[in-house]
C-alpha cells in the first residue's frame, strides 16, 4: 500500500483531495491537521473508509509514520490566529514546514508544497507578511531539496471554493451563498477580478503533478479566466433566488495582482481545469443545501 500524507487534512482541498486519492484502493491516507476545522462532518465521512486516518497533531512535533508522498498545504484558514499574533504564526509555519522537509527526506517521500495563498496579497496589506512568509517558504523548499536530493514540486493555486468548503470570511464564495440564503447584505467591499478555482479541478491538478515524471518543478493551477466578485454575487443571488442587497464601495477591473500562468499544466501535463464558474458554484450551492440548508 502506498502512503500518502496531507497536511491541513480538514480544510477544503485536504478533504476533498483525501476523496479523490481514496478512489485508488492500493493507497492509504494520513490526514494531519493542528486544528480540526469547522469541515468536521466531512472528516467523519473520510473515516468510514478504513483507508483513512485523520490525527489531530502538532505537526512541529516528530511524525512517527512512514510516507511515500506528502502533500503539504501552506497556511490559509486560520486569519484569526496569524491576526492575534502575526510573529508567532509565522515562525509556527516555518518550524512546520522545516519539520516535514526533514521528515521526507527521512522516508525519501515525493512532495508537493502548496501555496493557496496567491489571492491576499491584493486583498488585505495585513497579509502582507504572511505571504512573504509563504514565498519564502517556497523557496526553502527549493533549497532543502536540492541540498537533500529530495523529489519535489510546488504549485500556486488562486482561490479555491466548491464541495467541504465552509461559510467563512476567507472563502468568499461561500459566504456570499451563506448571505443568499438569509437574505443578507452582501457586502464585497472592492469589487475586483479575481482567478478562482474549483476545488475538485485543484485536487485533480496536484494529482496528476504529484504522478509525473517532468522535470519542471513549479506549476500554477487555475482557472484559466478571471471574474468580478460581484458577477459571482449575482450568480449566487440568481442560483438561490435570494433577495440579498449586492454592494460594494470601489470598482476595479484591471489586470489582477496574482496572474497565474497554467501553461506548463496545460502543456507539460496536458491538464486544465476545466469547471465552468456557473457549474462550479452551481455544484457548491447544492453541497451546502445538503450540509448546512437541509
Amino acid at each position: 500500500m502506498k502512503k500518502i500524507l496531507i497536511t491541513k487534512a480538514s480544510g477544503c482541498i485536504g478533504v476533498n483531495l483525501a476523496n479523490l486519492l481514496l478512489e485508488d484502493d492500493k493507497s492509504v491516507i494520513l490526514g494531519y491537521d493542528d486544528k480540526l476545522s469547522n469541515n468536521t462532518s466531512s472528516i467523519y465521512s473520510l473515516l468510514k473508509n478504513d483507508r483513512y486516518n485523520f490525527t489531530e497533531y502538532d505537526l512541529t512535533q516528530e511524525i512517527n509514520e512512514y510516507s511515500d508522498e506528502i502533500y503539504f498545504l501552506s497556511p490559509c484558514i486560520d486569519s484569526t490566529l496569524y491576526l492575534d499574533d502575526k510573529y508567532g504564526y509565522i515562525v509556527r509555519q516555518i518550524r512546520i514546514l522545516n519539520n516535514i522537509l526533514n521528515y521526507a527526506s527521512s522516508c525519501g517521500a515525493k512532495i508537493i508544497f502548496v501555496n493557496n495563498f496567491c489571492n491576499y496579497n491584493s486583498v488585505n496589506t495585513e497579509f502582507y507578511p504572511l505571504y512573504s512568509a509563504i514565498l519564502a517558504m517556497q523557496n526553502m523548499v527549493k533549497v532543502f531539496s536540492a541540498k537533500n536530493k529530495l523529489n519535489y514540486k510546488i504549485t500556486q493555486i488562486s482561490s479555491c471554493y466548491g464541495t467541504h468548503s465552509y461559510p467563512n470570511l476567507d472563502n468568499f464564495v461561500g459566504e456570499y451563498i451563506f448571505k443568499s440564503f438569509h437574505n443578507e447584505k452582501i457586502d464585497i467591499g472592492k469589487d475586483e477580478l479575481i482567478y478562482i478555482t474549483f476545488s475538485q479541478d485543484i485536487t485533480r491538478a496536484l494529482k496528476k503533478i504529484m504522478e509525473s515524471y517532468t522535470d519542471t518543478n513549479f506549476f500554477d493551477i487555475s482557472n484559466p479566466n478571471p471574474c468580478l466578485k460581484s458577477d459571482i454575487a449575482r450568480l449566487v443571488s440568481n442560483f438561490t433566488k435570494s433577495r440579498s442587497e449586492i454592494v460594494y464601495s470601489e470598482s476595479k477591473a484591471e489586470e489582477p495582482a496574482f496572474k497565474p500562468d497554467i501553461s506548463k499544466l496545460n502543456n507539460e501535463l496536458d491538464f486544465r481545469c476545466s469547471t465552468s464558474i456557473l457549474d462550479g458554484v452551481s455544484k457548491t450551492i447544492d453541497y451546502y443545501k445538503t450540509m448546512y440548508f437541509s
